[in-house]
């Protein structure tokens, strides 16, 4: 099978209904109100694998692999900081709450950078390595002629 090639001009097309999101929406609702809002990492992947799992692109669905639980996991670690960050100032110690307030400045790129490399791989690579193969290989992606020919 020829497999065609994904570029920005290839459409999506949505095939789930309205009513199937009703339900989805509905349940994660009842849950985050049930859990009093710890429910929330898991509705989100409840929602995402609803509009991955419906969304067509050359025919094929996309899959999301992430789990609640990491969700909590990393909802978990930014509560612990924050309530450390809070915690601090209590301790008495003076200059303290600012030398942590530098680290955390040091430390958010490496977050976002870890937060975005895990999210990726959470969806299916088939479609997605032609976009980014696709992208790799345009003349406008700031790839020189030189190196072109060893990107396939």
């Amino acid at each position: 099978m020829k497999r065609s090639v994904v570029n920005r001009f290839t459409p999506l097309t949505l095939i789930g209904t309205a009513l199937q999101l009703f339900g989805v929406q509905f349940v994660n609702i009842l849950l985050i109100c049930l859990t009093l809002g710890i429910w929330i990492p898991w509705a989100r992947v409840r929602k995402r694998r609803f509009f991955y799992s419906n969304t067509r692109i050359l025919d094929e669905g996309l899959d999301y692999f992430a789990s609640g639980f990491d969700i909590f996991k990393g909802w978990l670690i930014v509560t612990l900081v924050l309530a450390l960050f809070y915690a601090v100032p209590l301790l008495g110690v003076p200059f303290l709450q600012e030398g942590f307030s530098l680290a955390l400045v040091l430390v958010y790129p490496w977050a976002i950078n870890r937060s975005l490399r895990a999210s990726t791989p959470a969806t299916s690579p088939g479609v997605m390595s032609g976009l980014i193969s696709t992208a790799a290989t345009s003349p406008r992606s700031g790839i020189s002629s030189c190196c072109r020919s060893s990107v396939s």
